[in-house]
């Protein structure tokens, strides 16, 4: 059945058409992933998350996790941490490491 007359020209083919078929999306959820080619791998505010080809992704202000997030690597542009300790002696010779809130607070408490 087709819809009311329009002076709106339909310029998808039938096989363009068909690839909708069986989708259950709505307007928001289209808009959502219509990043345009500029913005994969970068962040757009309102719109889905597109890793570049390299898996990398540039521009979260700030990112939440619940549960347990792993990393190669932490770094801020400046310093990069490699791994949490928890030592007593604070002998490891790794440049910076992140110390358990615990450990710090044995550290202090210790003088």
């Amino acid at each position: 059945m087709l819809a009311a007359a329009s002076n709106t020209a339909i310029t998808s083919t039938p096989a363009e058409l068909n690839i909708l078929d069986g989708a259950t999306v709505v307007v928001g959820e289209i808009n959502a992933l219509d990043l345009g080619s500029t913005a994969v791998g970068n962040a757009i505010a309102s719109k889905a998350v597109v890793l570049d080809s390299n898996k990398d992704f540039t521009g979260i202000r700030n990112l939440t996790a619940t549960g347990t997030v792993a990393f190669g690597s932490i770094s801020d542009g400046t310093i990069t941490a490699t791994a949490f300790v928890d030592e007593d002696d604070m002998s490891s010779t790794v440049q910076l490491l992140f110390l358990h809130s615990n450990q710090l607070k044995r550290m202090l408490t210790a003088k």
